[in-house]
């Protein structure tokens, strides 16, 4: 019988590219055996990724403040091939590339096995985690993250830096 459970691998610190590197020959092989993979990562270096919809004039206005600080900050900005308008990825948090037949699970269940997978990550890392009504809940030290679109802190990390980012896109961490 062939193991078909979701293939996880911990890469430790990564330059973005070459996780991103990882990741796309990851989903190769996906599509030619059809069993999940993930690849958590630590960013070595801070990079703010702009997804398609920020590939586009609208998109770029509407991030013209936080690529202004990113700018300000010397922080290195990348298009990538993915959906979503910006990222930021960092030293200290844990970064999970997914490659992952959609079409085996529907998307809810795959949203769900994700959830689950990064728990057991978190876990398995030493960071108290649980699901709790479809978001990951994880501790790191005294700090409690709960938000889907977020990184988790793999580790302390400059969470002034990742505010301004976050101010600067009208948003805000927890």
């Amino acid at each position: 019988m062939v193991d078909d459970r979701p293939r996880l691998t911990w890469a430790g610190t990564l330059p973005f590219e070459a996780a991103l590197a990882a990741n796309l020959a990851a989903v190769e092989r996906v599509q030619a055996t059809g069993i999940p993979e993930l690849l958590a990562f630590e960013p070595a270096a801070a990079v703010y990724t702009l997804g398609k919809r920020a590939q586009t004039p609208a998109g770029r206005a509407a991030l013209a403040s936080t690529l202004a600080t990113c700018a300000a900050r010397g922080l290195a900005v990348r298009d990538v091939d993915r959906g979503g308008l910006g990222t930021l990825h960092g030293p200290g948090q844990l970064v999970v590339f997914v490659a992952w037949p959609c079409e085996r699970t529907g998307l809810r269940a795959l949203v769900a096995q994700l959830l689950e997978a990064t728990a057991d990550l978190c876990r398995d890392l030493g960071v108290p985690a649980s699901i709790d009504l479809g978001e990951l809940v994880a501790a790191h030290g005294d700090d409690v993250r709960a938000d889907r679109r977020s990184a988790l802190d793999a580790r302390p990390c400059d969470h002034d830096f990742f505010e301004a980012i976050c101010r600067s896109s009208g948003d805000t961490m927890r």
